[in-house]
């Protein structure tokens, strides 16, 4: 279910690489708050996304540490292909695929 999602509810809202690099850091934002919320350094008045603090909690509790590094090292990677004109849709599928499996791992 997740690459229709990306394709229908995701894609239609990326116009240019402003809005490419504004869904990274939100990405990057969210997994960088369930780590903060897994170490206890960040309480749920600090989240970047309060509407999404009851889904960052149970990540927090589902995920390892190690996982949420590795999701996290994924993501910022997708920086380096944005630079290198990489398919926008393309990474987002692929950097899913990868956080779908260290999720299941």
């Amino acid at each position: 279910m997740a690459m229709p999602f990306i394709q229908m509810a995701l894609m239609p809202e990326v116009g240019g690489k402003d809005r490419q690099r504004i869904i990274l850091t939100m990405m990057i934002n969210i997994f960088d708050d369930v780590l903060g919320i897994k170490y206890g350094t960040l309480d749920d008045k600090n989240v970047k996304y309060p509407a999404a603090t009851n889904q960052m909690h149970q990540a927090a509790t589902d995920w390892t540490s190690q996982q949420l590094m590795t999701i996290l090292d994924d993501l910022l990677a997708m920086n380096s292909s944005m630079t290198v004109n990489v398919n926008f849709q393309n990474i987002v599928e692929s950097v899913t695929l990868k956080i779908l499996k260290v999720a299941k791992s």
